[in-house]
């Protein structure tokens, strides 16, 4: 099964290097603000003054923001692949 075409518009079930690309810069956008969210978790543990090497594993809120990262990336990538390009 061929997954990729140099076709510029993509059919359905196929994906594109454009839409691939496309794919790759959103998930770039958006994990921006997972880093924000994690960095404001070590501040709290900073200003708290317990920053330590358990202070870097995620917490459940952090965790959380980063499954739904995972998810949103994937259901981008899968939209792209059902859609196509009209």
């Amino acid at each position: 099964m061929i997954f990729f075409s140099n076709a510029k518009i993509s059919p359905q079930g196929k994906i594109n290097v454009q839409d691939l690309k496309n794919v790759g810069h959103n998930a770039l956008v958006f994990l921006a603000p997972l880093g924000v969210v994690y960095l404001l978790q070590l501040s709290g543990a900073l200003q708290n003054g317990t920053l330590s090497w358990s202070s870097l594993i995620p917490t459940a809120a952090t965790t959380g923001a980063i499954q739904l990262y995972c998810v949103n990336t994937l259901l981008d990538f899968f939209r792209k692949l059902q859609d196509g390009k009209k």
